[in-house]
Parts: structure tokens; sequence; C-alpha cells
């Protein structure tokens, strides 16, 4: 094999209008097929898989159709039937026959942007109002900020930040593109911090105290550590209850004594046990057990255990009662 093989293969690699023996027309760039509603989110991850490709310039316009005459004339061409191709595969059948017929894959680019991407309004209206009714309920930390991040993407792809043509931002001394970016940062803050559970009110309070206010990213890694704490610390705590629960149990088996604190059930007159305690008549709707309310429910606020193994008398009798939650 001559020793620059391996070069040209690289230098023909990077030319646009290479296509590999793996590429071929029946390809799907992109799992999301595009139905016509999500042109942000399909343009976006579209145009990042044609770069993965080094075939973006033939929708962006950087590379152009050669001269008639030009030897690079019949490569550009199938290489932008190729482009063209893998474009239409991820659309759906209702849509992708009004563009099998287009000349080149920058014409069939700009059509779909113009006839989706510019109708911003609407669009713009029903992002914003799904990003102001999203919130954490029973989802992590990560999969809540995760939908809010397609939100802002989606929203950032319509209401994207002007670029200054003129100069005078090179020439402008008080930062105020730095601020402006800033605020934009804050704004998401806010609504990343409004959306949580009220398990994070304390945490919450915090980071809007910090000065300066940290980014969302910051915030984002200040509450999956303390998320990741709260999982441990549950895992750990129930482990010891039912360890403790077991020495219990094997401790009355041995003395012959059956009516230990676990032995709380009523039983009816058929001889089964109903859902309610018999020492205690409380009830918690949370985790469906008896013994202590929502109020004092572990499951809900872990921070009980912490403030009992500090000494704090008056959640030490929330505690006792809460611990038939493990029981």
């Amino acid at each position: 094999m001559p020793e620059n093989t391996d070069a040209e293969y690289r230098n023909a690699y990077d030319d646009p209008l290479f296509l590999s023996q793996s590429d071929y027309s029946g390809m799907k760039l992109l799992e999301t097929m595009f139905n016509g509603q999500n042109y942000p989110h399909w343009s976006r991850g579209m145009f990042l898989a044609l770069g993965s490709k080094n075939k973006q310039g033939f929708v962006d316009g950087t590379v152009a159709r050669p001269a008639p005459n030009s030897p690079k004339l019949p490569q550009w061409m199938r290489s932008d039937a190729m482009v063209r191709c893998w474009i239409v595969n991820t659309i759906i059948p209702g849509i992708k026959e009004a563009y099998i017929s287009s000349k080149s894959a920058a014409s069939l680019w700009s059509e779909i942007r113009e006839r989706y991407g510019q109708s911003n309004g609407p669009l713009l209206f029903q992002l914003k109002k799904e990003l102001k009714n999203i919130s954490q309920d029973n989802d992590s930390i990560a999969e809540y900020f995760t939908k809010l991040k397609r939100r802002w993407d989606d929203i950032d792809e319509i209401e994207f930040f002007p670029e200054c043509n003129c100069g005078a931002m090179d020439k402008c001394t008080c930062n105020i593109l730095k601020q402006v970016l800033e605020s934009v940062s804050r704004e998401k803050l806010i609504t990343f911090l409004m959306g949580l559970n009220s398990s994070y009110e304390t945490l919450r309070t915090n980071i809007l105290s910090m000065d300066p206010i940290p980014n969302i990213n910051k915030a984002y890694s200040i509450l999956q550590q303390v998320e990741s704490q709260k999982n441990i610390s549950l895992i750990l705590q129930t482990e010891q209850d039912s360890s403790a629960l077991a020495a219990m149990k094997s401790q009355a088996s041995k003395s012959g004594n059956n009516q230990g604190p676990w032995n709380v059930w009523k039983k009816d007159k058929d001889g089964n046990s109903s859902k309610k305690p018999k020492y205690d008549q409380r009830w918690c709707n949370a985790c469906n057990k008896g013994g202590h309310t929502m109020d004092t429910c572990f499951v809900l606020h872990p921070e009980m255990r912490a403030s009992y193994r500090l000494g704090n008398k008056a959640n030490a009798r929330k505690y006792n009662a809460s611990l038939e939650v493990y029981r």
C-alpha cells in the first residue's frame, strides 16, 4: 500500500463532496420524524446529524453548486441528492410528498424553514405556555430539568438573540451584551426553581440568597447533589429500621411475646387484618400507612430524621410515630 494512501483518504473525507461506502440513500440520520409541529427540535437535530457527515454546507449554502463545466459537478450532484434523501427520510409520509421534487438540498431546507419555521407567533405561544406549566411533580431533578431545557432550546431556535452587524458591539465598553445574557440566565434560574417540589423550599431560598446568584448549571448541580444525599439517607434509614424490626421480632419470638409494636393491625370478625392501626388511628395518605400523618411522614420529610439524630426532642415524638412507615 502506498505511503500516502491514508493521507489521501483523510483529505477526501474532509471534502464535503466525499461519500463513504456506508452512505446510502435509505439512511435515517435522525430518529425524530418531522411532523409539521416540531420544526425547531427536528431542524436542530437534522443539522447536527448532517454535520456529523460533513454535509451541513449543502443546506446552509456554503457548499455551492460548481460551474457547469467543473469536473466536480457530478460529484456535487450525487452528494446533494444524497442529502435530499436523508432529509426526506425523516419527514412523515403525509408531508414528504411535497418535497421529493426539490431541485437541491439548499432549496429543500429553505422551503421547509419558510413554511414551518416562520410561523413564530402561534408556535412561540404554545412553547411558552408549555414551559409555564412544567413542574417537577414526581420527576427527578434530571428529568425535570431536561423538560425545561428542551422547551428553552425550542424557544431559542425561534426567538434567537440578534447579532450586531455594524461593529458597534466591538467598541462597547459597558458590557451590555454580558448583562443581557446574565438577565436571561437569571430568568431561566427563577423558572427552574419555581417548579421544584415543596421539599426543596429551604434550598431554593438559600440559592436565591447567594451573592452573586449562581447560574442555572450551578444550581442544577447543587440540587442534584442534595437529591442524591436524600436518596442515600432514605435507603440507609430504611435498612436500619428493617434490621431493628427483625431483631425485635426475633427477641419477641424467643420470649413468646407476640404483642410487639409491629402487631398494630386490627382484625375484623372474620380474622382479616384491616387497614387501620390498632394503637394509633392516624393515617398517612402519602404512603398509605398508619401511625402518622403526611406532616410527619419520613417519605415526604426525610430531614426530620436528621433533626431527631441531633437531639431535637420536639421531633423525637414525631419520629417514634413515623417509625411505623417502615414496619
